[in-house]
């Protein structure tokens, strides 16, 4: 608010909004008649103060379009108030009133735009709460009536409490000790019973984690979490009558899982790395993007329960406001006050003087009318408010005992005038969904990724350098240790660097020294013979069959660095992709004789064009050998066999065909157009040589019997 008022003060001409589009016209004249019952009312508690906000009518567009809520073939009142002696009664009531709205035949609404009337749908309902505890209790009352609701929040998926229940379960199976596999099996998730988890054979418990672990190793954390949702009967038992919040935890399990494959992917993290960032970043505030949004349970016909902050932007056609008595809450020692030279301070309530306890209570005010503003002005025909008559001077009542006899605002001063607050029939509004013996339809369903479909080969082992004489080839040969935590870092590099500019090296290898090897920060020699490294790759040759180019000579804006992709994978034999040997490639898979389908997702580390060519790039820091000869064409191609990457960019090369083809349309030749794979095994590559670059250009008659596979 101060800094509104700031900006306002800056600027010699103030606009206001005073056409409402959302709501009906009576609904307007009712909110005006609630918010501003007379001119001298002090809506917002500003007082006299010199900055303040004041509520202005709203006026209804000429033409209004927006229909009634009709009551027994008459428009319904815009507001009304009941009042309860507790909140429990409110919560009850609130599932009531939903089930009277959806049931009774005397409800409906009139469309202006057909002329017609239809019956009142789930999701045309809003139920606004002010703490998401409350939201809950009342979805608890909707589930005994059969009327399917949904909480929608801005709360952070890290934040809830199956994140910590997950960290159970991965530690269950990177430790795999009968002690933490008890506690995973006690989560919410499989919900054993102790006397269930008394009677498991324990031999064979720890083997199953211990095959969790194994799996967790070769394919990746989602594909593991599936296989652990799937012993464990996971989604059978969440959806069915015996869970409670079901539907809420199966969701953010799979949500979980989602942000840990990202995380995994984009990161490089090694299991014990995994749960050390989720245990890190569980109490964190996450970013606002979309990925770390909680999700709500199911997108089905559903009545919506949300805290009134994040009801903020939306509308539904009918609001029911069960959480407005608000009051000032003394109990709290800890006080949050913003003082008048726009500064704020946090300070214990003894520490405050009697003068700024009552800003303190007088902000509070302001801010509990705020939300009541934000609540009323969500509804388009209707908002239900709710009194608890426990509470006798609230925010609410400031309001409530202004507009008694107002014409367009009903008041119920007790619930048992209203038979179907206190009614005790349920009616199935539709078929309630009761799951047993559930089988999912797509039961092979997983998301799939180039790590968990490839078979892991046994790696021949590699003549160690032995050479003393201190140069670079003992440093990227030796003292560049093998392993993913060089890969990690080498990788961040590439992706934080402006490859013709050496000038701003410094800067991304500092970065990832801090984050990777922080020992190194002061070893000069170290750094020193990172940018002679980084000199090697930005300005090898990079063949291909009509022309050599190097890195260095690529525009940052013609880049895309860790190109995340998904696309539909039919249901199809992963044995099927050994057909491509065929064709000169020599592929080996996982899984021999299961079938499976989903989604098929990665992660591209380099996608660039490079004169009207696209091009598909991979950093290896693969330790081959100790000579430059260990580099050669030759050598990489035997590298390529045995870590089965020819499986990798001919999926990578899927993906990119099947983006290119939806950015450019018709315009896409593949012949044309798509340049091919360079697989850059970065130790052995050196200056103004094409040692340690591998290019091929795949035929699209093998993307074409690859997509068959996988169509």
């Amino acid at each position: 608010i101060a800094t509104y008022f700031q900006a306002r003060n800056s600027v010699q001409k103030v606009y206001g909004m005073n056409v409402n589009h959302r709501s009906t016209n009576n609904f307007i004249e009712a909110m005006n008649l609630f918010f501003l019952p007379t001119d001298d009312f002090d809506t917002f508690n500003f007082g006299n103060e010199k900055d303040k906000i004041e509520y202005i009518k709203v006026n209804s567009p000429k033409e209004n379009k927006k229909g009634n809520l009709v009551v027994n073939n008459q428009e319904s009142l815009p507001i009304s108030i009941t009042s309860f002696s507790n909140n429990d009664e409110i919560y009850s009531g609130v599932a009531q009133q939903v089930l009277e709205l959806l049931t009774s035949e005397k409800h409906s609404i009139f469309d202006k735009n057909s002329g017609k009337q239809r019956e009142i749908r789930p999701n045309d309902i809003g139920i606004l709460v002010r703490k998401t505890k409350n939201g809950w209790k009342i979805k608890e009352q909707l589930n005994k009536l059969g009327i399917p609701a949904v909480t929608v929040s801005d709360t952070k998926i890290l934040n809830s409490a199956e994140t910590e229940e997950l960290i159970y379960v991965l530690e269950a199976m990177l430790d795999g000790k009968r002690s933490t596999i008890n506690r995973a099996l006690k989560s919410s998730f499989v919900n054993w019973s102790t006397e269930k988890i008394l009677k498991l054979d324990e031999e064979e418990a720890v083997k199953k984690f211990k095959e969790y672990n194994e799996s967790w190793q070769k394919n990746g954390i989602y594909t593991t979490l599936m296989n652990f949702s799937k012993d464990f009967e996971i989604r059978s038992y969440l959806l069915s009558e015996k869970a409670n919040k079901g539907e809420r935890i199966i969701t953010n399990f799979y949500h979980l899982a989602e942000v840990l494959y990202k995380i995994e992917s984009r990161q490089y993290l090694k299991p014990v790395e995994l749960i050390d960032w989720l245990k890190k970043n569980k109490a964190k505030d996450q970013s606002s993007s979309d990925e770390m949004v909680q999700r709500i349970e199911n997108d089905e016909n559903a009545v919506n329960i949300t805290t009134i902050h994040s009801s903020k932007g939306l509308q539904y056609s009918i609001v029911l406001a069960p959480d407005l008595d608000m009051r000032y809450e003394s109990r709290y020692s800890i006080i949050n006050l913003r003082k008048n030279d726009g500064n704020y301070i946090t300070a214990k309530r003894n520490q405050l003087t009697e003068e700024e306890i009552d800003e303190h209570k007088k902000q509070e005010e302001q801010e509990n009318r705020r939300l009541i503003y934000v609540a009323l002005t969500r509804a388009v025909y209707t908002c239900f408010l709710y009194r608890n008559t426990r509470y006798k001077n609230t925010s609410l009542s400031f309001f409530t005992d202004e507009v008694r006899d107002n014409p367009l605002i009903s008041t119920i001063e007790s619930a048992e005038n209203q038979g179907y607050y206190i009614s005790n029939k349920q009616v199935n509004i539709q078929h309630k969904r009761i799951v047993k013996n559930f089988k999912l339809k797509e039961n092979a369903w997983q998301q799939m990724s180039y790590s968990g479909l490839s078979a892991h080969l046994a790696l021949p082992s590699k003549e160690n350098y032995t050479e003393t004489e201190e140069n670079y080839d003992r440093f990227i040969f030796k003292d560049l240790r093998k392993g993913a935590q060089t890969g990690n870092f080498l990788h961040f590099i590439f992706e934080n660097l402006n490859f013709s500019n050496p000038d701003t090296w410094q800067y991304a290898i500092d970065k990832a020294i801090s984050r990777f090897i922080p020992a190194k920060k002061e070893d000069e020699k170290f750094q020193r013979n990172i940018h002679i490294f980084l000199n090697h790759v930005m300005n090898a040759e990079l063949p291909t069959y009509w022309e050599s180019f190097k890195l260095s000579s690529l525009y940052s804006n013609k880049m895309l660095h860790e190109l995340e992709f998904d696309f539909p994978v039919s249901l199809f034999s992963p044995k099927q992709l050994e057909n491509l040997r065929n064709y000169g490639i020599l592929v080996s898979n996982y899984y021999l004789d299961k079938e499976i389908e989903g989604m098929m997702t990665g992660f591209i580390d380099l996608f660039f064009e490079y004169k009207g060519k696209y091009y598909v790039l991979d950093w290896k820091s693969n330790y081959l050998g100790p000579a430059l000869e260990d580099y050669s064409r030759k050598n990489l191609e035997k590298a390529m066999n045995e870590n089965n990457y020819h499986l990798q960019y001919l999926i990578y090369s899927l993906a990119v065909k099947k983006y290119l083809k939806s950015r450019l349309g018709e315009e896409f030749d593949f012949d044309k157009k798509f340049g091919g794979v360079f697989y850059l095994f970065v130790r052995g590559m050196r200056e103004n040589t094409d040692f340690g670059v591998y290019h091929y250009r795949p035929d699209f008659s093998v993307l074409q019997k690859l997509e068959q596979n996988v169509k």
